[in-house]
């Protein structure tokens, strides 16, 4: 018997173990499904051979082998592309393949400097001293969606593993979006200061879409640098870039999530105002007075009042973190939803994309009661204590989210 191998173990001990013992929440989980048509989540799966493939059930546990049997092998040829692949390759040439995915998959790995095809769709490529990662979806990217998480290296919050898997994965494979995340080499700045890195506008804008040009080369997406763009930012550096960034390209920009940041600098435009920008402050979380920061949230609301921007207040209830499960679940299903009503289904004329504008007048909400109602003028979501919320779906999460009520499906 191999050590930590154990090509004996039947499908169905597998899905009792994943019921007892799920996969750790900080692991992307890679779901299979099963010749018995049960789905099961792996936290990790490590290579494919002749008998199977061998999978981690949870942190820094055993591997443990699936034989091909076991497993719904049509099924792979369209939720997992990847593995279906290995197979051929073990069973038509006796080939092993490393998969490393979830738990397995390490993004830093990835051959610096080389922005050809990596497994499972990924593309790697520098540019300005900053270096991304893209995942490209299966087919033709339609959209662009850009990861801004932490401080620098957003990257790693990208999947681990398959295509349309981890926490953006429903948007990945539901508006075939290219998911680009970055590494980049932020100072550790002085207090009330940050790195010149979320100012879009002096190098790092310019660097993105220029590796968003080497990715449409190298990944036959001719024309994936003028597509639409949904931007999640969260933290110091993410949530910086996130709204400096949609501020200096608004007409690209579908809809942004900016979430516990400050240093929202650049100057908001009556174009960039229509951008909807969902601006997510922890009850309870006090990073921004912590780094002594610049332009926070309160004061960029106040400054660009008369603009009515198409902007959302919202408040986690009891947030204290710069992420969350519910905070993750809300901001990607706002991007879910304006996706949906701002890009035409209709091809782009001559690659320039004409995002429309949100329909219906919207709602108000009140920041204290966390209550709603229709409006007529969207001037009347304006007013001091109140913010605009875009449709009922929205308002309905955003009302959940500040008591505190938000259900995760």
């Amino acid at each position: 018997m191999r050590v930590g191998v154990l090509f004996f173990v039947l499908l169905f001990g597998l899905i009792l173990q994943a019921q007892e013992e799920p996969p750790s929440e900080g692991a992307k989980a890679v779901a299979l499904q099963g010749a018995n048509g049960r789905t099961v989540e792996f936290l990790g799966i490590k290579a494919a051979s002749e008998k199977g493939i061998t999978v981690q059930m949870v942190a820094d546990g055993p591997l443990v082998g699936i034989t091909w049997d076991k497993l719904d092998l049509e099924s792979l040829k369209t939720d997992q592309p990847d593995i279906h692949a290995a197979y051929l390759a073990a069973k038509n040439e006796g080939k092993e393949t490393e998969l490393n995915l979830g738990s397995f998959f390490d993004p830093t790995k990835v051959k610096k400097g080389n922005p050809n095809k990596k497994q499972n769709g990924f593309y790697e490529t520098s540019s300005g001293g900053i270096k991304f990662l893209a995942q490209m979806p299966d087919g033709k990217a339609k959209g662009v969606l850009l990861i801004s998480i932490g401080d620098g290296n957003s990257s790693v919050f990208i999947s681990r593993g398959f295509r349309n898997t981890g926490p953006f994965g429903p948007l990945q494979k539901e508006f075939g979006l290219a998911v680009v995340g970055y590494d980049a080499p932020v100072r550790d700045p002085e207090p009330g200061k940050v790195d010149d890195f979320v100012f879009a506008e002096k190098k790092s804008g310019g660097a993105f879409f220029s590796a968003l040009n080497t990715f449409a080369d190298h990944s036959e997406n001719p024309g994936l640098e003028k597509l639409p763009i949904a931007v999640y930012g969260v933290g110091r550096i993410g949530a910086a870039f996130a709204y400096n960034f949609t501020q200096a390209y608004p007409s690209q920009i579908v809809a942004a999530v900016a979430a516990n940041g400050a240093f929202y600098a650049h100057p908001v435009s009556p174009e960039s105002a229509k951008v909807p920008v969902l601006f997510i402050q922890g009850e309870y979380n006090e990073d921004p007075e912590r780094w002594n920061a610049t332009h926070k949230l309160e004061e960029v609301l106040e400054k660009n009042r008369e603009l009515n921007p198409s902007w959302i207040h919202a408040v986690e209830h009891r947030g204290r973190d710069a992420r969350s499960r519910e905070l993750g679940f809300y901001g990607r299903s706002f991007l879910e939803e304006m996706w949906k009503e701002r890009v035409p289904e209709s091809a782009a004329k001559d690659g320039i994309w004409s995002l429309k504008p949100l329909s219906g007048k919207g709602y108000s909400g009140d920041l204290e009661t966390f209550e709603f109602e229709a409006i007529e003028d969207p001037a009347e979501a304006s007013e001091e204590g109140k913010t605009w919320l875009p449709n009922r779906s929205i308002a309905t999460m955003w009302s959940d989210f500040g008591k505190g009520e938000l259900v995760i499906p």
